[in-house]
């Protein structure tokens, strides 16, 4: 075990039996990543930075459950993503909608070639972050559940108490979205 492993395992002991410096510890080495985590769910930083910290609450809470053979930042970052998507569905009342304004028959891959595409085009990870928190509450939901964290169809259904077919059709809905809004971009730049 090299010295960041064994720190970290001091630190999940010690937040294990409660020891408030050991979680402000953990909280200050997360804190970045797991925003992120919930900013890619949430519409703006306020709501991101509640989601964060109600969710650390509860990873705090539920530390003893936490069973040191899995990453811990893999167990965190779950427990973060659920608290996000349990305040969208909270704010949306249990029941995700789709957006009628969308053409149905329009796709967007998330392919290899449609990064490089995009990179090619000087559209920075930042920016493709920045118009997927404007997507819907609905189809960004969906997107992140779906393309980031790798839940399936059936899971989000489930989770979100909707349809596998609402749920295919707000990922497909956000993708175009997506599409059509960086495409839109990029003719802008290139003009």
């Amino acid at each position: 075990m090299n010295s960041d492993s064994a720190n970290l395992q001091a630190l999940i002991d010690g937040c294990k039996n409660g020891d408030k410096v050991c979680q402000r510890k953990v909280y200050e080495q997360l804190y970045n990543q797991m925003l992120g985590v919930s900013l890619r769910y949430m519409g703006n930083m306020d709501d991101a930075k509640d989601v964060l910290h109600e969710g650390f609450i509860k990873v705090f809470t539920n530390m003893n459950k936490y069973s040191d053979d899995g990453s811990f930042i893999g167990w965190v970052k779950k427990i973060i993503s659920n608290t996000a998507i349990d305040e969208i569905r909270r704010l949306s009342n249990s029941k995700t909608r789709t957006d009628s304004d969308l053409i149905e028959n329009k796709s967007f891959e998330l392919e290899e070639e449609n990064y490089n595409w995009f990179e090619d085009n000087n559209v920075t990870p930042d920016r493709i972050q920045e118009e997927i928190q404007n997507l819907s509450p609905a189809y960004r939901t969906v997107f992140n559940m779906y393309v980031i964290e790798g839940y399936t169809h059936i899971e989000i259904a489930d989770y979100l108490n909707i349809s596998v077919g609402a749920s295919k059709s707000n990922l497909s809905k956000a993708k175009a979205r997506l599409k059509e809004t960086l495409t839109n971009l990029i003719e802008k730049v290139n003009s």
